[in-house]
């Protein structure tokens, strides 16, 4: 028979000395030194270290966004406000057209010499203010395009740019000088062909200029872009940068040819130097500039069609036949 092994008397008596402090130890005096006695703080692992400091690398601080503002933000914005001021300048200057037109219409034929003079003081009053917004409106699409040249023929600038800036003072000199009769004095005309040659050349020069900025921007080869814009349209593969670059160009090159090309339609006595300095040397230049279009975009046939009106001109029928065939 197995007995129950006894516990030693050394044992029992710590054990009734626990029991004993725990009883003599007053309920409140306990818990009035577990209060008294300080807490332990546990160390709480930062959480998401890496993350928190790419954010504060991130964000600038109000110095940085106040003296370092990102320059492709405000570029943009720049554009846009931009377009959106050429667009209110380009309706301004519709209506002052319309205005000069009823302004011609209202100039009395036979009446007195005040009303007439009143007449044409209307007429020469909104003339000014047409060539006051027309020159603005050439500032801010000369910011646009050397900001950025792809936003520029993403927005069809170098078309608006013919179309209200540099062709309508041309049609209307043309005008006058049609309107000229033969017996008119001959300091007339002169002044008058003058005027638009002048014009001619500095619309001339700003193609030009502008040309040369587009082919030192983008490292531009006149003579293979048009080449390899083709091979891509045929293989349908995309380069739309290179597309808008060879289009605006293309669009130059053409805008040149028709300068050069008006101004051989009227030209001065030999006595006139400024270049070019002959009809024919005008028309060689027009024609080296359709050239070039037909070179750096092959995809369009308006080059073409102004060689055939060249060829016309100078009395080449043949290439007027070659020229219409190949648009």
């Amino acid at each position: 028979m197995q007995t129950s092994p006894q516990s030693s008397p050394s044992n029992n008596v710590t054990h009734t000395n626990q029991q004993t402090q725990m009883q003599s130890k007053d309920p409140e005096q306990v818990r009035n030194q577990q209060q008294t006695q300080p807490k332990r703080r546990r160390r709480r692992r930062p959480r998401n270290r890496r993350k928190a400091s790419k954010q504060q690398q991130q964000q600038p601080t109000e110095t940085d966004t106040a003296f370092a503002p990102s320059l492709s933000q405000e570029t943009r914005l720049d554009l846009k406000d931009l377009t959106r001021e050429a667009s209110a300048l380009e309706k301004q200057l519709n209506e002052l057209q319309t205005q000069l037109n009823i302004n011609y219409a209202n100039i009395p034929k036979d009446q007195g010499r005040r009303i007439n003079a009143i007449a044409r003081e209307q007429v020469t009053a909104t003339q000014d203010e047409m060539d006051y917004v027309r020159k603005r409106l050439k500032t801010v699409y000369h910011q646009i395009l050397t900001n950025d040249l792809l936003y520029a023929s993403s927005q069809h600038i170098e078309d608006r740019l013919w179309r209200y800036i540099f062709y309508p003072p041309i049609e209307e000199t043309r005008s006058r000088l049609r309107k000229l009769k033969p017996d008119d004095p001959t300091s007339i005309r002169q002044k008058l062909v003058t005027i638009y040659h002048q014009y001619i050349d500095s619309s001339f020069k700003f193609y030009r200029d502008l040309n040369h900025h587009i082919k030192s921007s983008f490292h531009v080869d006149t003579k293979t872009i048009g080449i390899d814009v083709f091979r891509h349209q045929m293989m349908a593969s995309k380069s739309m940068d290179e597309d808008k670059v060879a289009i605006l160009l293309h669009s130059n090159y053409i805008c040149m040819g028709d300068l050069a090309r008006y101004r051989a339609s009227f030209t001065l006595p030999s006595g006139d130097a400024s270049p070019p300095s002959s009809s024919a040397d005008a028309w060689k230049i027009s024609k080296t500039c359709y050239q070039k279009a037909v070179d750096v975009y092959r995809a369009s046939g308006k080059p073409y069609s102004q060689l055939a009106l060249v060829s016309a001109s100078t009395g080449s029928v043949i290439d007027v036949v070659w020229y219409y065939t190949m648009r």
